[in-house]
């Protein structure tokens, strides 16, 4: 498995190029094995990936910008997020030469070996996830069971092949226009819709959202272990909601909000996010806020996060 090619895809727009550059750090810092890099763009230029390609690994790496051009998408309303969000709609078009590809985005540290993570069998389903948070009356609203897993879209492992054999793109492409009025988290929600019982479950640890931390017991339908076991060994921190650990005037409700400052300084990112994170101590936001409600654990059972300098890998 070592030698074998592991094929991640990120999105991002030139405004979220710092926090995709942190993420990409981070997920060269921790792998141990060969990896491509594929940036989904519209409209980076050649030196905005000067600063990705002076990142460093201490296995074979390579980063593949993707100009994306989608027709399909002209048309498509604006919404909360950006258009880059869209993209991994398209993995299976946009590499028709790939099998497998595991998707990433661009607010989350990669905390641990993704090649565990890429190692994951799929048993024939077509793409994989962890469990998200998603009410009643939005379940409702887009016509799934009550009792559906509703699964989140930062981290996702995609069997392009199989989407391809499922003729997947075009029919995503329709679904996007009959549902376009009830779409409260696009891409998130076209997919749940799509892959209704079809996403094999990954474990929580590879996508310890902010909510898991602060609410209890709604915790997507993990116990209370299984949260206290993500919780003490992440795997990928994803930084959900409005509360991103850059944010100056925002707390932090992630418990691993406080390593993304270790990456941000690692990765050489730029002076106007450090000066963010500089505000953010100097202010006090830069704690991590308690949770409102009583939950069974504490700060204490985090892992402690050090970037220490390795000579094999720096």
């Amino acid at each position: 498995m070592r030698d074998e090619m592991i094929h991640v895809a990120f999105a991002a727009n030139r405004q979220f190029a710092p926090y995709a550059l942190v993420a990409i750090d981070s997920l060269l810092h921790f792998i141990q094995a060969p990896v491509t890099v594929h940036l989904l763009h519209e409209e980076w230029q050649e030196r905005d990936f000067d600063r990705l390609k002076k990142l460093s690994c201490r296995y074979p790496w390579k980063l593949e910008p993707c100009r994306v051009n989608i027709p399909e998408m002209a048309a498509w309303p604006a919404m909360r997020w950006s258009r880059e969000t869209y993209y991994r709609l398209f993995l299976p078009s946009l590499f028709p030469e790939l099998e497998r590809i595991l998707y990433l985005d661009s607010d989350l540290l990669v905390l641990d070996d993704v090649q565990k993570l890429w190692a994951e069998k799929l048993n024939g389903a077509p793409c994989a996830g962890v469990r998200g948070k998603c009410n009643a009356a939005h379940l409702q609203n887009l016509g799934l069971p009550e009792n559906s897993r509703y699964f989140n879209a930062g981290v996702m492992i995609f069997d392009l092949k199989k989407m391809r054999e499922m003729n997947f793109v075009p029919k995503i492409c329709a679904l996007r226009q009959k549902m376009e009025s009830k779409l409260k988290y696009p891409d998130q929600d076209l997919l749940n819709l799509f892959f209704c019982n079809q996403i094999h479950e990954i474990p929580l640890r590879w996508n310890l959202i902010s909510s898991i931390y602060r609410n209890f017991p709604e915790t997507c339908g993990f116990s209370a272990e299984e949260v206290i076991a993500a919780l003490k060994d992440p795997g990928i921190a994803h930084f959900t909601g409005d509360y991103k650990p850059w944010r100056a005037f925002k707390t932090d409700h992630h418990p691993y909000a406080s390593a993304f400052a270790l990456f941000v300084k690692h990765s050489h990112c730029d002076w106007s996010v450090r000066w963010n994170l500089i505000l953010k101590k100097l202010t006090f936001h830069a704690i991590l806020r308690k949770p409102k409600k009583a939950v069974p654990w504490n700060a204490s059972i985090l892992k402690k996060i050090t970037l220490e300098q390795d000579p094999a890998h720096r």
